[in-house]
Order: structure tokens, then C-alpha cells, then sequence
């Protein structure tokens, strides 16, 4: 294909694994400044004016439960018009190949249901486009991600990157105890935006791949394992405790990636050397002044 990869939500978690993934080939990014997505006559004018061969839809607004239960409808507002407005544009644009990236909050929505509803709705438009326009639009659901450029508000970050920032700042302060939210025995998949990457390459490199793929190491990790694993990271010397009443989510099992591991992917950043490595880039980004929260 002649033109370059679009790469949307270049600067978050799975968009700077992706930019890190296909250094070699030709890069198309617009930041938010330059291009906002939940606006539809800009998103059609930057396509039409741009023409990319091919579009990784990884753009979305996406924190831990806290935040869904404080801002559902903005955050459903939000992820919906960013998914819409992106694969109506390219539907339009002819653009012949777009991979959207999904969650595996779609399996199992609970606190996160508007977030899981907007992807369902990106999933379901890129089907019918595939059917309308025969473009080879396909979606790709992921388990929960971690990484280096992660989002880091204590509060209102994703599991690993709050956990490990509320760690981080227990260990300097040498805090007695830390609190887990909920029982500790909620399970989840986790796993390395590069991992998540390749495996979008890889897709892409199929000439005729699923309309959904599923992506995730097969393994669950409790709460409390990860916590575990994290205390060891940061070094954290104090006691871990469980507070059931805050939420946790809904419980999910490990999702079948049958496709990806028969096409040869399998993950290859297990959990343990996966958050230190995250936990080296977290501590750069302080030091440097770019952490993201």
C-alpha cells in the first residue's frame, strides 16, 4: 500500500508502543492539539487531505473505575464520538485498511459500561463497513495494558499505573500500610503495550484477518498478586491490606487468542520484568519532569 500508517492517540499507552513498533515505516500522528477526534468535519478534512494507506485506531479516554463512576455520560460521550467520528471518516476516505483497538471491557462491562458500550459501537461500525464498503476494518480486544507513557493520577488511573504510583509515593514516605481496593482476589490479564503492538502489525500484515481478535497473555493475576509483584518492584517495605468496600470491577476470565497464536504471536514481557521495566521509565519521567497524570 502507497501512503502512510495513522496512528490516532500517538501519545498515550498503546499509541507510543505502536510509533515504537513501526519506527520503519512512514508515521502519520496528529496530537490533540492539532486534531480533535470527537470532531467530526475536522477528522473527515485531515483524512481527505492526508490519505493514510492504513489507520491503527488507538485514540480513546480510558482511567480506572474511579473515574468511570465519577464521569460516566463524558466518558461515553467522549469515546463515542472518537471511534465514530474516525471510522465514519475513513469509511468515507476509502482508506483501505483500519484497525481498531478495543477493550476487553466489552466481555464485561460493571463500573466501566459507557466506555464498553463506545467500544462495542467502534467494533459494530467497523463490521459494517467491512460488510458496506468491503474495507478491511477490524477490531482488536486487548486485556488490560501496561507500560512505559502510561497515566499516572493516583486516583484515577488504570489498575497498574495507580497502583503503582500510590506504591511509589507509600515507599518514599516509608508509609506503614497500603490500602488494595477491594478483596485483593479479583482477577485480571495484563499485558505490555509492545506486546499489544506487535500483534497490530502482525494483523495488519494479514490480508484477510477476523473481524474481531481477542489479544492477551491467557494467564490472570489477582489484585493482590500484583500488588505483590509492584511491592517488589518499588521496594515498598510496608504491610499490604484489602479494603472490600470499594469496588473492583467485574470479574473476567482469561480471553482466547486462539488467532493471534496460531498467526505465531505470543507475548514475550512476562508480568514480573514487564513492571519493572515500567516501574525504571515511571521513575525517568519523574526525573525528567514528564510523567503523565
Amino acid at each position: 500500500m502507497i501512503g502512510p500508517l495513522f496512528i490516532t492517540g500517538h501519545g498515550g499507552l498503546a499509541g507510543s508502543a505502536l510509533l515504537r513498533a513501526a519506527a520503519e515505516r512512514e508515521i502519520l500522528t496528529a496530537s490533540r492539539a492539532e486534531l480533535d477526534l470527537r470532531n467530526a468535519d475536522l477528522v473527515s478534512s485531515f483524512l481527505a487531505q492526508h490519505r493514510p494507506c492504513a489507520i491503527i485506531h488507538a485514540a480513546a479516554r480510558n482511567a480506572g473505575i474511579a473515574l468511570h463512576e465519577a464521569e460516566p455520560a463524558a466518558l461515553l460521550a467522549d469515546n463515542l464520538a472518537i471511534a465514530i467520528n474516525v471510522i465514519r471518516a475513513a469509511a468515507e476516505a476509502r482508506v483501505p485498511r483500519l484497525l481498531y483497538i478495543s477493550s476487553a471491557a466489552v466481555y464485561a462491562a460493571g463500573p466501566t459500561a459507557g466506555y464498553a458500550l463506545a467500544k462495542i459501537a467502534g467494533m459494530a461500525l467497523c463490521d459494517a463497513v467491512r460488510t458496506q464498503y468491503r474495507l478491511t476494518f477490524h477490531s482488536i480486544i486487548p486485556c488490560n495494558l501496561y507500560g512505559p507513557g502510561d497515566k499516572y493520577d493516583p486516583q484515577y488511573a488504570t489498575v497498574v499505573a495507580g497502583m503503582m504510583r500510590r506504591m511509589h509515593e507509600a515507599a518514599q514516605s516509608r508509609s506503614p500500610q497500603l490500602s488494595i481496593w477491594g478483596t485483593g482476589k479479583q482477577t485480571r490479564e495484563f499485558l505490555h503495550a509492545d506486546d499489544l503492538a506487535a500483534a497490530c502489525l502482525l494483523l495488519l500484515n494479514n490480508p484477510d484477518p477476523p473481524p474481531r481478535v481477542n489479544c492477551g497473555p491467557g494467564l490472570s493475576t489477582t489484585i493482590l498478586d500484583l500488588a505483590v509483584h509492584l511491592k517488589a518492584v518499588t521496594g515498598y517495605p510496608g504491610t499490604l491490606v484489602t479494603d472490600p468496600s470499594k469496588p473492583e470491577g467485574t470479574p473476567r476470565p482469561p480471553l482466547d487468542c486462539t488467532f493471534l497464536r496460531n498467526l505465531g504471536w505470543t507475548p514475550r514481557i512476562a508480568l514480573p520484568e514487564g513492571l519493572a521495566e515500567t516501574y525504571a521509565a515511571f521513575k525517568a519521567a519523574i526525573l525528567a519532569g514528564t510523567l503523565r497524570g
